[in-house]
C-alpha cells in the first residue's frame, strides 16, 4: 500500500471507489479491480486491501487486520479552536483523558450541519493510539442503540493523524446526575438498566467494553444514558487479551481505571463479558451506597490492587450512610451486587442481562435469583406485592386449610335457611377466589415443586373434597362453587385428570342448583380445557359445542362475549389438529360475535384474532396474519389493565409469524418479549417457559447461533423435569425435538439419535408435534445415508398431512423441500426436480425461507442433472431478490450448502477462483458444525 501521505490528497477518489465497489457482489470485485485504468489504475491495490478489510469485518476477524496506514511520528502543536480536522472545525475542548483530546467540532465543508464530539490523539501519539483508536472506530461501528453515543465518521487528517466523530451527549455522569438531583434508589436502579441494556448490545455483537465507571456514562437532562468511550474494548473472540492488554497498557498507557477493575484484569488474565458485570456492579453499589466497596487504611494503588484480587467487599446496606438507604438495599440488592462482585468470574451473573433480570424482579416485587431459593422467602415477596389481598385473606386461607371441613359442616346444618346459603356461597366463593390466586403462586414456586410441593396440596385437596362428600349435605349452589375452585387449583397444579373430575361434578352441581346458562356455558369450557390438556381434544370440542347449545341466542354483552370465547376455543383446538378450515370458521365466528361495538372494549376480540392469523399463515397467506397482528396491538393500546400474557400472547403469535416467514432475527427479539411478559405473570419457572424457549432456540439455531440455542433448551428442559409427565407431553415433545433438529443443523448426528429416542415414547394429538416427529427422524436417517427409510417417513407426513388438512398450505411446502432434500441426497436428481416443480416459489414480497429454500433446492438438481448454466440462474435469482426488495437471510447451514452448490456449479462452467470464494465463505458458515459433521466431508471432497 502507499504510504499515507501520497494518499491523503487522493481520499475522496479512494473514498468514492470504494462505495463503487461494496454496491457490487462480492464475486465481482476482483474483474471490477482489473477494470480500472488511468489515474485509478494507480489506486486498485489500496481499494483492493480495503476491501479485503471490510471481507474481514464481515467475517468476524476485523480486529484481526485492519488496514495499515504508513503514519511514521507525527508530532506538532496542540489542536486549537477554529483549527481544521479533516473535515471538522474545532469549536471548544471537551475533555481531556490520558490518551488524547476531545473536542466539540462542526462539519466545515458544508455536506451536512451537525455538531460532533471529535475524539483526538495528544500530540506525542504513536502507533498505540493510532491502533486504540482504529479499534475503537470499528467496533462503534458495529453498535447502534440507544444508549451508546454513536459513531458518525472517522477518518485521518491531513497530517495522518486519525480522529472519531462521535455524537455530542449533552449530559452528566450519571454519579454527579445522581448526586445532585438527589435521585430515588428506584430511580438509580432505572438508570442501571439502561446502561446494562446498552452494555448488553455490545456483548451481543461479541464487544467487551472493559472500562465501564462513571464518567464513561452520562445521563442527559431528560434521564436517558449514553454509554462512551470504547477506546479499550475488545472483541470477545479476538486476539489473547492478555498479549493485547500489555501491548497497548506498555505503548499507550494503562488500558483500565483502576477502581473499577475486575479482579481478572487486575490478574492480567484473559477478559470475557464477567468483567464487564464486575465493573458494572462496582458503578451499581456506589450509586446505590454512595461509595466504592473496598474501604482502604493508606489509598494506594498497590493495596487497592490486593483489595480487588482478594478482599470481599462488605454489603452496600453497611456503607449507605442513610438509613432509610440502608433499608432499601438490606436484603434483595445487597445479594444481588454480592453475585455481581464475586471474585469467581463463573460464580457471578452469566451475562448483564441476568443481572438486569434480577433488577427487575426486584423492581416488580418478584423473587430474585440471586437470594436463596425458600419458601419463606416467596412467600414474603408475594405478600408485598399484594399486601391488600394477602392482609384481607390470610385468616380467611388458614380456616380453608385447616378447617374447611367444619366450615362445610356448618353450610349443612344450615342448609333449610336460603338466606344463609347463599350467603355461604358468596364467602365460599371469595374464599375460592383467594385460594386459586395463592394456589397459583405455590404452583409456580420450583422449589416446593422439587420437593413434591405440588403433591402435597393436590393431596390436601382432594383429602377436604373427601371430607364434604362424607358430611351432611351441602347445597348444589356451594358445591358448584367449591368444585369449580378446586377445578381452577388443580388446573394450576398442573393435574388436568383432577381438574377434569372437579370440573364435571361442577356442573352437575350447577344443573341440579338450576344454574343460568352462563354459568352452565363456562363450566363446559372448563371441562373441555381439562379434556384438551390431557391430550382428548375431541372430547374438548364436544364440551365446547355443547356450551354453545346451552346459550340462548340474547344479544347482550356477557352471552355474545361468552359464546365468543367457546368459538375461540374450537378454533384453537382444531388448529392443534390441523384442521384448518373448520378452524378459520370457528375464529371469524368468535370474531364476529363481538363486532363492531365491541370490539374497542372487549379483549377477547383481539384473543380471536390473534388465532386466526396463526390459522391464516398456516394456509399460506403471508400479508394478512401481521396486518391482523398489529390490530390487535392497536386495540390492546386502548383496552386498561390487560394481564401481561395477553401481551405475551401477541408476541408470541408474532414470533411464529415471523419464524414461519424466516425472519428469524425479529423472531428471537418476538420470543424473548413473549418470555419476558409471561415471566413477570407467571414467574419464569412458568407453564410456558419451556416452550418459549425451544421456539427461540429454533430461531437461533437458524441464526447460527448454536451455542446460545442449546442453552436456552438446556433450560427449558430442566423446566420440564419439574412439571408432571402429563401436562407437559406437547411441550416436552417439542422441546426434545428441537434439541435434535439443534444438533441435526450441527451434524452431531449421535446427540441427534439420543434425542429423538427420548421423544420417541412422547404420543401427543397435536397434529404439528406428530409431523415433526416424523421429519426429524427422516433428516436423521437420512444423514445416516439410510434414504429410503427417511422418504417413507416424509411422504408418510405428506399424506398424513394432504388427507387430514390440504389447506396446510405452508407445511405441505416444507415437507415439499425437505422430501427433494433427501431425493437429492439419495441421487434421485429428477424425482427431486418433480418434487420442486409442485412447490409454488412466491416472486413478490417478502423474501422467505421458502423462496430461498426453493431457490437452492432447484439449483441443487439442476446441477445434478447436468444443467450447470441452470443451477447457476437457480443460485443466483434470491441473492438479486435480496438485494431488490432486502430481507432475512438463510439459516448458517442452508446458507452454507447454497454456497457450496454455488461453488460446484460455477467450477463446471470453468470459474475455479469464483468457485474457491464460495467454498471459503462456506467454510466459515460452517465454523460451527460439530467435527463429525458430514458437512465438512462434503465441503472438503467440493473444494478439492
Amino acid at each position: 500500500m502507499r504510504p499515507l501521505q501520497d494518499l491523503v490528497g487522493r481520499w475522496p477518489e479512494i473514498e468514492a471507489l470504494l462505495d463503487e465497489a461494496l454496491a457490487l457482489p462480492p464475486q465481482e470485485h476482483a474483474p471490477w479491480l482489473a477494470r480500472l485504468d488511468g489515474e485509478r489504475a494507480a489506486l486498485r491495490d489500496t481499494v483492493a486491501q480495503l476491501l479485503r478489510a471490510h471481507a474481514l469485518a464481515e467475517t468476524g476477524d476485523f480486529m484481526g487486520t485492519l488496514p495499515h496506514l504508513d503514519a511514521g511520528g507525527a508530532g506538532g502543536d496542540e489542536p486549537q479552536a477554529g483549527q481544521l480536522i479533516g473535515p471538522y472545525r474545532l469549536l471548544l475542548p471537551l475533555g481531556r483523558g490520558g490518551m488524547g483530546t476531545v473536542w466539540l467540532a462542526e462539519r466545515a465543508d458544508g455536506q451536512l450541519k451537525r455538531e460532533v464530539a471529535l475524539k483526538l490523539p495528544r500530540l506525542a501519539w504513536g502507533s498505540a493510539v493510532a491502533e486504540r483508536l482504529a479499534r475503537e472506530r470499528d467496533i462503534l461501528a458495529t453498535l447502534a442503540h440507544p444508549n451508546i453515543a454513536r459513531l458518525y465518521d472517522a477518518g485521518v487528517d491531513a497530517r495522518g493523524r486519525p480522529y472519531l466523530a462521535l455524537e455530542v451527549v449533552h449530559g452528566q455522569p450519571i454519579d454527579v446526575y445522581c448526586r445532585e438531583r438527589d435521585v430515588s434508589v428506584r430511580e438509580r436502579l432505572a438508570l442501571l438498566l439502561q446502561v446494562a441494556a446498552a452494555v448488553a448490545h455490545a456483548h451481543a455483537r461479541l464487544v467487551v467494553h472493559r472500562d465501564l465507571k462513571p464518567a464513561n456514562i452520562l445521563v442527559t437532562a431528560d434521564g436517558q444514558v449514553r454509554l462512551l468511550d470504547f477506546g479499550i474494548a475488545k472483541l470477545v473472540q479476538g486476539d489473547d487479551a492478555r498479549t493485547q492488554e500489555t501491548a497497548l497498557t506498555r505503548l499507550a498507557g494503562a488500558a483500565l481505571t483502576l477502581d473499577y477493575a475486575s479482579p481478572e484484569q487486575i490478574r492480567g488474565e484473559p477478559l470475557g463479558t464477567a468483567s464487564d458485570v464486575y465493573s458494572l456492579a462496582v458503578v451499581a453499589y456506589e450509586l446505590l451506597a454512595g461509595t466504592r466497596p473496598y474501604r482502604l487504611k493508606r489509598g494506594s494503588a498497590a493495596e487497592l490492587e490486593e483489595a480487588i484480587a482478594s478482599a470481599e467487599p462488605p454489603l452496600a446496606s453497611e456503607m449507605a450512610l442513610l438509613a432509610a438507604t440502608r433499608k432499601a438495599l438490606r436484603g434483595d440488592l445487597d445479594a444481588i451486587l454480592n453475585q455481581a462482585l464475586k471474585k469467581d468470574a463463573s460464580a457471578r451473573y452469566a451475562s448483564v442481562e441476568a443481572l438486569a433480570q434480577d433488577i427487575e424482579r426486584h423492581l416488580h416485587g418478584a423473587p430474585v435469583r440471586a437470594r436463596p431459593d425458600s419458601w419463606r422467602y416467596r412467600s414474603l415477596r408475594f405478600a408485598q406485592r399484594h399486601r391488600l389481598p394477602v392482609a384481607a385473606g390470610a385468616a380467611v386461607l388458614l380456616a380453608v386449610l385447616g378447617g374447611a371441613g367444619a366450615a362445610l359442616w356448618q353450610a349443612g346444618q344450615a342448609r333449610q335457611q336460603a338466606a344463609k346459603a347463599e350467603a355461604e356461597a358468596a364467602a365460599l366463593a371469595v374464599v375460592g377466589e383467594f385460594m386459586f390466586s395463592s394456589f397459583a403462586r405455590i404452583a409456580a414456586d420450583p422449589a416446593l415443586a422439587a420437593s413434591g410441593g405440588r403433591q402435597v396440596i393436590a393431596a390436601a385437596l382432594r383429602k377436604e373434597l373427601e371430607r364434604i362428600q362424607r358430611g351432611p349435605p351441602v347445597g348444589p349452589k356451594a358445591l358448584a362453587e367449591v368444585h369449580g375452585n378446586a377445578a381452577s387449583m388443580f388446573n394450576f397444579l398442573q393435574m388436568p385428570d383432577d381438574s377434569l373430575q372437579a370440573a364435571l361434578n361442577e356442573l352437575k352441581q350447577l344443573q341440579a342448583a338450576g344454574a343460568p346458562a352462563l354459568k352452565l356455558a363456562e363450566a363446559h369450557r372448563q371441562i373441555a380445557l381439562s379434556y384438551f390438556r390431557s391430550d382428548r381434544v375431541d372430547q374438548a370440542l364436544a364440551q365446547l359445542e355443547l356450551g354453545r347449545a346451552a346459550l340462548p341466542p340474547a344479544a347482550d354483552e356477557p352471552t355474545r362475549t361468552a359464546r365468543s370465547r367457546l368459538w375461540r376455543a374450537s378454533g384453537m383446538y382444531l388448529w392443534q389438529l390441523n384442521r384448518l378450515q373448520p378452524a378459520r370458521q370457528a375464529l371469524e365466528a368468535a370474531r364476529r360475535e363481538l363486532e363492531p361495538e365491541l370490539v374497542a372494549v372487549n379483549h377477547f376480540h383481539g384473543a380471536a384474532t390473534i388465532e386466526l392469523a396463526k390459522v391464516l399463515h398456516e394456509m399460506g397467506d403471508d400479508q394478512r396474519p401481521l396486518a391482523l397482528l398489529d390490530e390487535v396491538q392497536t386495540t390492546y393500546q386502548r383496552l386498561p389493565g390487560l394481564a401481561e400474557s395477553e401481551w405475551g400472547g401477541l408476541e408470541w403469535s408474532r414470533a411464529s409469524l415471523l419464524a414461519g416467514l424466516g425472519r428469524h432475527a425479529e423472531a428471537e427479539s418476538a420470543w424473548r418479549k413473549a418470555a419476558a411478559l409471561y415471566g413477570k405473570q407467571f414467574g419464569l419457572d412458568g407453564p410456558n417457559a419451556a416452550g418459549i424457549d425451544a421456539y427461540t432456540a429454533r430461531a437461533l439455531t437458524r441464526l447460527g447461533r448454536y451455542g446460545e440455542a442449546q442453552a436456552l433448551l438446556d433450560g427449558a428442559l430442566a423446566i420440564l423435569q419439574r412439571r408432571p409427565e402429563n401436562w407437559s407431553r406437547p411441550i416436552a415433545l417439542r422441546t426434545l425435538l428441537t434439541r435434535a433438529d439443534l444438533a441435526l443443523e450441527t451434524g452431531d448426528l449421535e446427540r441427534a439419535a439420543h434425542e429423538l429416542a427420548a421423544a420417541q415414547p412422547i404420543e401427543s394429538s397435536a397434529f404439528g408435534g406428530r409431523v415433526h416427529k416424523q421429519v426429524a427422524q427422516a433428516r436423521w436417517a437420512s444423514a445416516q445415508g439410510r434414504h429410503e427409510q427417511a422418504l417413507a417417513a416424509v411422504h408418510g407426513a405428506q399424506a398424513l398431512l394432504q388427507q387430514n388438512s390440504p389447506q396446510a398450505t405452508r407445511s405441505l411446502r416444507a415437507l415439499a423441500l425437505t422430501a427433494a432434500e433427501i431425493e437429492l441426497a439419495a441421487g434421485q436428481a429428477a424425482a427431486a426436480q418433480a418434487q420442486l416443480q409442485a412447490v409454488p416459489l412466491p416472486t413478490t414480497g417478502a423474501v422467505d425461507h421458502t423462496l430461498l429454500r426453493g431457490a437452492d433446492l432447484r439449483a441443487a438438481a439442476n446441477l445434478a442433472l447436468g444443467y450447470s448454466d441452470a443451477a447457476l440462474a437457480w443460485y443466483q435469482s434470491p441473492l438479486a431478490r435480496l438485494a431488490e426488495v432486502g430481507g432475512p437471510q438463510r439459516g448458517a447451514r442452508d446458507e452454507a450448502l447454497a454456497r457450496l452448490g454455488y461453488g460446484r456449479a460455477l467450477r463446471a462452467v470453468g470459474q475455479p477462483d469464483a468457485a474457491r470464494t464460495q467454498f471459503e465463505r462456506a467454510a466459515v458458515l460452517l465454523r460451527g458444525q460439530h467435527a463429525g459433521s458430514p458437512l465438512h466431508a462434503q465441503l472438503r471432497a467440493a473444494a478439492g
